[in-house]
């Protein structure tokens, strides 16, 4: 592979940020590095003034700046993967248009600490969560101590990697399936990608702010929507990833397909309830390892059998109450 006189590429990613792009990029020049960067902006067809934004920054630093355009809106995913393709430098930092970075030692810090780390493809570090609306940070993420070397086995078991703190090898992944493209949160699953081909390391320092608001992508979705959105790249990645881990992350799988089916009972959707509980049947394998073994059978009940299950179990004791 033909390395770029850049030693990290940043891929920046944006559709519709014309409030928050500035401050993002902004974010990314102000990085101080014994190194140079390029930086890559794919943006998506934007509707509102992101891309006149993008093209003001492209004209004033086209030494560092270049702007990847669509003709016409791709969708989260493929911009993002032509972007990642056009990187060249020997790392790729990722950042969304709406978020934006903390600290100027970023860049430098990720670098040293995969420089060091050979054997990871992947370094990451918490950062904090800033709720738009309100103008009100509310905590990190994640909010736990994390290992500083974690492995495939531990990703696959939750997301704890934020799109924004990310830093990739730039190395080659398999080849991206039709399928990713159609998902509607792209970024664990590219996680994975890359976790496949080595360790995952990780820096204590909070060096990022992740933006939730109204009209993000994920944030705008209702509950259930949220639930599906997740169940599908659950699913993606449980067909991506190689058997060994395979146990854990199919019990995750389960536990959503039940969440789902007792959500759409509660909507009275029978029909819904019982189409999802009928594909859980395909990981019929994990049902064993499945810790809440009651629950289980007590959506079912709901769900193929009412009558039955009002009989055996009243409302007064709620026992499809679960603690979150």
């Amino acid at each position: 592979m033909d390395i770029d006189p850049f030693l990290v590429s940043v891929c920046v990613i944006t559709y519709n940020h014309e409030k928050y792009i500035r401050q993002a990029l902004e974010s990314i020049l102000a990085q101080t590095t014994s190194f140079p960067i390029e930086i890559l902006i794919g943006e998506d067809c934007s509707t509102d003034g992101t891309r006149k934004i993008i093209l003001e920054f492209e004209k004033r630093y086209p030494e560092r700046i270049r702007a990847i355009l669509s003709k016409v809106n791709m969708g989260a995913n493929r911009n993002l993967i032509r972007t990642l393709e056009d990187c060249k430098g020997k790392y790729i930092a990722v950042l969304e248009g709406d978020d934006y970075w903390l600290s100027p030692l970023k860049l430098q810090k990720q670098v040293d600490f995969l420089e060091s780390h050979p054997e990871c493809t992947i370094c990451f570090h918490p950062v904090e969560v800033f709720f738009q609306e309100i103008g009100m940070k509310r905590g990190v993420w994640p909010d736990y101590n994390v290992d500083e070397i974690t492995t495939l086995t531990d990703l696959i078991k939750n997301n704890y990697i934020p799109t924004c703190s990310v830093m990739y090898r730039n190395i080659q992944i398999n080849k991206i399936p039709d399928m990713y493209y159609d998902l509607k949160s792209g970024d664990w699953p590219l996680h994975v990608m890359y976790a496949q081909l080595g360790n995952i390391g990780y820096l204590a320092d909070v060096m990022a702010l992740y933006r939730y608001h109204s009209t993000g992508v994920f944030s705008r979705l209702n509950f259930v929507q949220k639930l599906k959105t997740a169940l599908m790249a659950r699913e993606f990645v449980y067909s991506q990833i190689p058997d060994v881990p395979k146990k854990e992350l199919g019990v995750v799988i389960i536990n959503n397909y039940f969440h789902i089916a007792n959500l759409y009972c509660d909507q009275n959707n029978i029909s819904k309830a019982r189409e999802y509980l009928r594909r859980s049947l395909s990981y019929l394998a994990y049902f064993i390892y499945f810790p809440d073994k009651l629950y289980v059978a007590k959506v079912f009940l709901r769900t193929f059998l009412p009558g039955m299950f009002s009989y055996i179990f009243s409302k007064k004791r709620n026992f499809l109450k679960r603690d979150s």
